[in-house]
């Protein structure tokens, strides 16, 4: 039964998960293009008002996103492995893991019985609490050097690479390695883990709200929790 007679649930799990789905969405924000218009009038005591600065409008904003892959073959995918399940491993996702050609970089974070329908190499940095900086530094290593032999670099991350999983940040920096990453969306424990204890994240005239929010910030800090709204499912993720 489930047990949605509670005014709000709250779900806590252990572990990153992430959610943009397309690489036209996650972008880098861009900096406001400004353009002059000339003066009139040159002698004009009013130069600052004839030099009046115009912010563009967002229709005329073009944002250059660099190629999907590099001029010696190498690319990079995106992709998420779900809650650990390999039942609920996207076809997509289990279509690249099965690719012997594929180099595939993962952490600690993705379970073994993931990893063990990888057909090609796989490379596991140890991204353990006190040293996510130095195996994330790693982990850009080898994207580097894989897309550099001309491979297809598979970045396999836990649930969906974008919610609090650093997707977007990986994103913008392979995008400084010169590529643009393709992304397989995965199955997020945001909304697939709170099922397993018979709580829905919505019931129709119980909560109509759904809040998602992470139990460590950047560098080990604390946020802000959300305050009480009797209407609303709070999902804690790395908060254990």
């Amino acid at each position: 039964r489930l047990s949605s007679h509670l005014p709000r649930h709250t779900a806590y799990l252990d572990g990153a998960d992430a959610g943009t789905h397309s690489p036209s969405v996650v972008r880098s924000t861009p900096s406001p293009i400004i353009k002059k218009t000339p003066s009139a009038d040159p002698g004009s005591k009013n130069k600052n008002k004839n030099n009046a600065e115009q912010r563009m409008e967002p229709s005329q904003i073009i944002i250059k996103h660099p190629p999907k892959s590099l001029p010696n073959g190498g690319r990079i995918t995106l992709v998420g492995s779900g809650p650990g399940d390999p039942n609920l491993l996207t076809v997509a996702a289990y279509n690249i893991l099965s690719d012997p050609d594929n180099l595939v970089i993962a952490d600690r974070l993705v379970s073994s019985e993931i990893l063990d329908l990888i057909k090609g190499e796989v490379r596991v940095a140890n991204k353990v609490p006190g040293c996510q900086h130095r195996a994330q530094d790693e982990i850009y290593e080898w994207c580097r050097e894989g897309l550099g032999q001309g491979r297809h670099v598979v970045r396999l991350k836990i649930g969906d690479p974008f919610v609090f999983g650093r997707g977007g940040e990986e994103v913008l920096r392979f995008r400084e390695y010169g590529v643009e990453s393709t992304v397989i969306p995965g199955v997020s424990a945001a909304f697939s883990a709170p099922l397993l204890g018979s709580i829905p994240v919505t019931h129709r005239g119980i909560s109509n709200q759904v809040v998602m929010c992470t139990g460590y910030g950047k560098d080990n800090t604390s946020p802000d929790l959300i305050q009480y709204h009797p209407e609303q499912t709070v999902v804690f993720l790395m908060a254990v």
